[in-house]
């Protein structure tokens, strides 16, 4: 009787908890959303009255918009996820990750497909040199791998994440930070499957977002050494 309450416990405190992380992922990402809206309103209006070229708009949104997803990816793929994994639950980890990085890669998506407009903008497909194909493929590179991440890893990584924390919850794991009693999962073939599918799909996610950082890193670095689009 007292498993079985404890079991109900755990099952109402993580609803409750998923229910506040929801509450303030939502918060976030519409404030995270109005900043960047104001920013690059700021920006444009600011290099318009500086200098009333349109160029200069148009390779002002370009620059920012590759410096942002770089950083937003560093910060998301780096710092954030390792301060969580320290700090949350096993089950708060996953949950919140589940909301944070799809989140994440749809601003990536964003971000990357304004890159690529405001780009075909100033080279037009049928002048581009040899350089500008070069960058061209680079950012398309990018932003594909971003998409890639949000159509296929992510979501289906995010099921199996869900599935296992049910197994888990049913024996009581996934309330302590970082451990996973294991001993208490011998003989279950099904959860050791998920966790190999599960591990495919995060690894995915993984390269596709080292892939997809690591383009929009040589862009920026390209912009910084030539200063323009």
């Amino acid at each position: 009787m007292e498993y079985a309450l404890t079991i109900m416990y755990c099952r109402l405190a993580d609803q409750l908890q998923s229910t506040a992380l929801n509450i303030r992922m939502n918060v976030l990402m519409w404030q995270v959303t109005l900043s960047t809206v104001l920013t690059s309103i700021l920006i444009i209006t600011a290099l318009k009255a500086d200098t009333g070229d349109h160029a200069a708009v148009v390779s002002g949104v370009h620059g920012f918009c590759c410096a942002l997803w770089l950083g937003t990816a560093a910060w998301g793929a780096i710092f954030q996820g390792v301060m969580m994994l320290q700090l949350l639950p096993r089950h708060d980890f996953g949950n919140l990750q589940s909301r944070v990085i799809p989140a994440m890669f749809q601003f990536g998506n964003l971000c990357m497909g304004l890159a690529v407009l405001t780009f075909l903008h100033q080279h037009p497909l049928t002048s581009l040199s040899g350089q500008d194909f070069k960058q061209l493929f680079v950012m398309t590179i990018s932003l594909l791998s971003s998409m890639i991440n949000n159509v296929w890893f992510l979501p289906e990584g995010t099921r199996i994440m869900h599935v296992c924390h049910k197994i888990e919850r049913d024996v009581g794991e996934g309330r302590a930070i970082r451990y996973l009693d294991m001993k208490k999962f011998e003989g279950d073939h099904k959860y050791h499957m998920l966790r190999k599918q599960f591990a495919f799909h995060h690894s995915g996610t993984q390269l596709s977002g080292i892939i997809s950082c690591a383009c929009v890193a040589y862009r920026v670095a390209y912009l910084c050494s030539r200063s323009a689009i």
